[in-house]
Order: C-alpha cells, then structure tokens, then sequence
C-alpha cells in the first residue's frame, strides 16, 4: 500500500495519534469512555449539516423498523421525533466517537478480554464460521460500519487464531496510513488496497484466510442499487461477486456495545445456494441482485438492534449525494 511521501504537517499528525494511542491504552477506561462521549456531543453540537443529516437518515430508519420490524420500545419512541429522536442522534456521534477510542485501544482486546467482555447470540452458529476455516476453505465476512467494528477480526484473530486479511480504503495523510497498517499487522489483520483486491482477497480465501469486509456504504467502488430500510441505496458489490465466485461460506456479523466495554455479537449466514446465487443457469445479475437484497436484510436485522450505534447515518446512504 505504498503512495506519496507524507509532509511535515503529515507526519506530526500520525505522531500526534500514535502519542494519544499509547495514552488510550494506559488510562482508566471508565474515563476514556467519558471523554469519547464529550467529543461526540461536541462534534454533534457544532456540525449542524451532518447533525441534520444523520436526523434524516435515522429517522428513516426508525420508521422503517416501526412499520417493518423488528423493533423495541428504544425505536418507538425515537420515531415518535422529539427529544427521543434528537437522544439516538447525538449517540450516532458518540457511538462515532467510541469507534475511534476502540481502534487506538486495540492492544488492550486480548483472547481473554475478548471472551469476558464479548457475548455471543448464538454460540454454536459462530463455532461453526470460524470453526470450519482451514486451508483451501476460507470464509468471507462482511460487516458494517457498527457498533465496535474492529472486534469481529480481533476475535477471529484472537481466539481462532485466523488470518484476517481486509481491504482498507487509503487515507489522505500516507503517514497515518503506514500508521494504521502498523497497528492491525500487531494483531494478526493484513490490510490491502481495495483497488484491484477480487484477486488477493481469492487467494487469501484459498489460502485458509478470513476475509473481512465493510458493504454497508457505497464508497466509490463497484455499487448496485438494492432496498435498504425501504428505498434504493447503492451498496458495494464486491462481497456478493467474491461470494458467488468462489462458493464459500458469507457471514454477516454486526457487534454492538451493550454498555462500557461491554459487547454482544449477531452473525447470519448469507445462503448463496438458497438464494439462488450459485446457480450458473440464472443471469448473474440477477443473481448478484438476489444475494445483496438478502444481505441488505441482514444488515437491517443487526442494525435493528441499536439503530443509533450505525455511524453510517453521518454519510449520504439515500438519493442525492450518496456515496460521497
């Protein structure tokens, strides 16, 4: 993932992130915590445009859930608007927030941590995701940008002791980029560039890897449009084709904070075969429309869950705009 030289302005910020990453790691938790909530509501508080936008986009999904299910009373009462509306709001921003605490205390989530902090769903069914990776028979999973999203690789990681290999988009500052190389190489995640990836993600899966994938937000790539939460949005195609290409295992998993350093774990298997994407007798494209409006499903499931913890709703994902 080479690139251009970083500058001085460059450099000095991949240092500043680096000093703040070895703070993260030091200080006590229950003050961390704080903090990355305070920095949420002052993003909230003073970046009116996204706040509107990040308003609109939850509160299609409230109603969605409303009309559709599932749903709890968190997302009955947010969809009334109001004051419960504008609460999962300003937690969209901190769950954000959260976000980028977890990637700067990724050292701190060990196999043991993992296993005290982290509840499973269902148990058996995630046994048998990572369980069934061995040479020649990786598995791909694709995830959202929810919740604690760096913990799905670590536990892969972690306690199966997986390869995890993942495409990463490139950042403007390259010295940050090398940074964040650095820091996931330390726990066992290969990132690539996701220009031209179809063929380093195939032999990692052959391989015996674990590919991991985020196909909830259109982020210039190859998109088709598909219904998400009840209207067209442009999600990546990438997971689908690697899915139907290859025939192997496509896991969605979604973790969500169910308080401070506390975590539960959804996964769905995503069945090519029942959904009829592995059938070569069909178009492919329709099979590729078939697999990403079921994935689109199961995205809307995990997200159900805690509607404001889905930091894509700070991005267009709905009509002009989308994908910017």
């Amino acid at each position: 993932m080479s690139g251009p030289r970083a500058t001085l302005s460059q450099r000095a910020v991949a240092a500043l992130v680096a000093g703040l990453t070895a703070l993260a790691v030091r200080l006590p938790e229950g003050l961390l915590f704080r903090a990355a909530d305070l920095a949420g509501t002052a993003h909230y508080l003073i970046a009116r445009r996204r706040r509107a936008l990040a308003r609109r986009n939850l509160r299609r999904v409230l109603r969605y859930l409303v009309a559709n299910g599932p749903t709890t009373p968190q997302v009955l009462a947010g969809a009334r608007g109001g004051r419960d509306l504008e609460r999962l709001v300003r937690g969209v921003f901190q769950g954000h927030a959260r976000y980028y605490l977890e990637v700067m205390r990724t050292a701190r989530y060990t196999a043991d941590h993992l296993a005290e902090r982290l509840d499973l769903d269902d148990p058996d069914l995630v046994s048998a995701a990572f369980g069934a990776v061995r040479p020649g028979h990786g598995a791909i999973f694709v995830g959202l940008h929810f919740g604690a999203m760096e913990l799905p690789v670590l536990y892969a990681s972690h306690l199966y002791r997986l390869s995890v290999v993942a495409p990463m988009e490139t950042i403007d500052n390259p010295a940050l980029q090398a940074y964040y190389v650095t820091q996931r190489s330390r726990v066992g995640i290969r990132l690539i560039d996701p220009a031209g990836a179809r063929q380093a993600l195939t032999q990692a899966l052959e391989d015996g890897a674990a590919v991991a994938i985020v196909g909830d937000r259109d982020l210039g790539g190859a998109s088709r449009p598909v219904r998400f939460f009840g209207a067209e949005a442009n999600l990546p195609v990438g997971p689908t084709l690697l899915t139907i290409q290859t025939g192997l295992p496509c896991w969605i998993t979604g973790i969500r904070r169910t308080a401070d350093g506390e975590y539960a774990a959804r996964l769905y298997r995503l069945d090519a075969a029942a959904e009829g994407a592995l059938d070569r007798t069909v178009p492919l494209r329709e099979r590729v429309a078939r697999l990403m409006a079921a994935q689109a499903r199961a995205f809307e499931r995990i997200v159900a869950d805690a509607p404001e913890q889905w930091w894509s709703l700070l991005f267009p994902l709905w009509g002009e705009g989308a994908g910017r």
